[in-house]
């Protein structure tokens, strides 16, 4: 058992917050996990990321047991130390996982505590770290099974925590979870989307928003995810719900700023679940409800 020193934790906060800032700042600007025959190949490009994340959750939940002055133990099992941490902690990150999931429908693990002992699982951290060398067991089941978003929304939510306690200035912020996070971009983007000069954004690598954004392709973006509301700028939003496609993701793509940055990946299954009709779409009259 270690009892870490106590001091220096506003530089030990600052640390942890800029490396969860970089890696989601790499996340975010990254293709994500490209599918391929290789199986090992997709393992590989997760590799850049999650034995990062593991590190940067495990470090994190350290901190705020230190934080407590609480004893560390010399683990890497993201478990046992969550299982350490204050109630008050547990409950918001549970929270936090629940609302990401609700997005992410497809993870099986309903709580926090699941996801976090299936990453453990087969050796977890560890056999991530030294996947390179020597590969993962060969019975499936072993296999730490993890999601780069949701460890990605995890550590986000432990940085808002460790700054709640150590700046004064963050005592009145809540961090919301992932839904509600992308509605309220997605108001500001096109929001602003009518004020901008369409002939400034355009996009070398396919068309110009100049091209996508007339206003039946802006109506049809607003149908896709506010589906029959009316917008203040003297249109009505309002269309069938259509298949999402490649040249409609593009559209989306170019309308939101070439995507929104700080949750890239988790944009495209949010427009994908509410194309489908499986998500409500977002509620303009809701939108000044949202907590900041």
């Amino acid at each position: 058992m270690l009892n870490a020193p106590d001091s220096n934790l506003s530089d030990a906060a600052d640390r942890l917050c800029i490396a969860i800032e970089m890696i989601g700042d790499s996340w975010n600007k990254s293709a994500g996990i490209q599918h391929d025959l290789d199986p090992d190949y997709e393992l590989i490009q997760a590799w850049m990321w999650v034995p990062n994340l593991y590190q940067i959750i495990e470090q994190s939940f350290k901190f705020l047991l230190t934080y407590k002055g609480k004893d560390i133990m010399r683990i890497h099992r993201l478990a046992e130390i969550f299982n350490d941490l204050d109630a008050e902690y547990q409950t918001s990150l549970t929270e936090v996982y629940m609302g990401y999931r609700e997005l992410h429908d497809y993870l099986p693990q309903e709580t926090l505590q699941l996801f976090l002992e299936r990453a453990d699982q087969g050796g977890g951290y560890e056999v991530w770290r030294y996947f390179l060398r020597e590969g993962f067991p060969s019975q499936q089941s072993e296999i730490p099974s993890i999601h780069i978003g949701a460890m990605l929304e995890i550590s986000l939510a432990v940085r808002h925590i460790i700054c709640r306690e150590i700046e004064p200035e963050w005592e009145w912020r809540t961090f919301r979870t992932i839904v509600p996070r992308i509605q309220e971009s997605l108001f500001d983007e096109f929001e602003s989307i009518a004020w901008k000069d369409h002939s400034q954004l355009d996009d070398s690598s396919g068309p110009s928003i100049s091209e996508v954004a007339e206003t039946d392709k802006v109506e049809f973006c607003h149908a896709l995810l506010f589906r029959n509301l009316t917008w203040a700028y003297g249109f009505v939003g309002s269309a069938p719900c259509v298949e999402l496609n490649k040249e409609n993701t593009r559209i989306m793509e170019l309308i939101c700023g070439r995507m929104i940055r700080d949750h890239r990946h988790d944009f495209l299954q949010y427009i994908r679940r509410v194309a489908s009709g499986t998500m409500k779409p977002f509620d303009i009259s809701t939108r000044h409800s949202l907590n900041r």
